[in-house]
């Protein structure tokens, strides 16, 4: 009879062993924390301890650029099966005519790429690639085009009428009236690339100003030769 008690008893003891194992086995794993942290399209499942963020990140040895994207705060309290995305930044140039622009970033859409640059696309202007092309290696070229109308005026030369004067001497002339220019005024639309004028078209032309002409008098009266008296002796 002493022996069936002290089996049970060492049963009991043994089975209260088991649990705290099993409930401390439990603890354990639920200690772990797996998240997935993808690093430019590749991921990796990470099981941690750490509670935040920038902990399994450093635990993990993954450096953060100034210029690099990740989608959490640092801060950020770890969950189980998170899903940490990090994009790396790298240099993208734009050339805008003759001046380079050189800047790190992670977008790799050329549209969100010119927004990280404060650059602000006129209606008119041209960007190669397209807007919604990715980045490659290429520098990305950006067209500033620019489009205005300007007046432009233009003298206009009169003409000079003649008209003969009998009672003005033979070779010698007179102004009678004087000639004005005339004025005409040119509307013109220009393009500008860069700076640059690339095209001009007339719109419009319209004579503000007409010349006046300008009238002189030629001489036609016959020069008069005074003749010379015979000498007689």
């Amino acid at each position: 009879m002493q022996n069936i008690i002290k089996n049970k008893k060492l049963l009991i003891v043994i089975s209260a062993v088991f649990v705290i194992a099993l409930f401390s086995v439990v603890l354990y794993q639920d200690s772990f924390a797996e998240v997935n942290v993808t690093v430019d399209g590749e991921t990796q499942s990470i099981k941690t301890t750490n509670e935040t963020v920038g902990e399994v990140i450093k635990e993990s040895d993954i450096y953060i650029g100034d210029a690099d994207y990740i989608n959490f705060d640092e801060n950020q309290k770890l969950e189980k099966g998170m899903d940490i995305v990090i994009k790396r930044s790298r240099p993208v140039t734009i050339e805008i005519g003759t001046r380079t622009i050189t800047k790190k970033t992670y977008k790799d859409n050329i549209k969100d790429i010119l927004k990280d640059f404060d650059i602000t696309l006129g209606k008119d202007d041209k960007v190669s690639p397209g807007l919604n092309a990715k980045y490659t290696d290429a520098a990305i070229k950006l067209t500033q085009v620019e489009k205005k109308e300007i007046v432009e005026e233009k003298e206009l030369e009169f003409t000079t009428l003649y008209k003969d004067n009998k009672g003005l001497e033979l070779g010698k002339t007179n102004t009678v009236e004087k000639g004005i220019k005339g004025l005409k005024e040119i509307k013109k639309s220009q393009t500008f690339e860069n700076g640059k004028l690339v095209k001009e078209d007339v719109i419009s032309e319209e004579i503000v100003k007409e010349p006046v002409n300008q009238i002189v008098e030629k001489g036609k009266k016959p020069l008069t030769v005074a003749s010379r008296g015979t000498k007689i002796e």
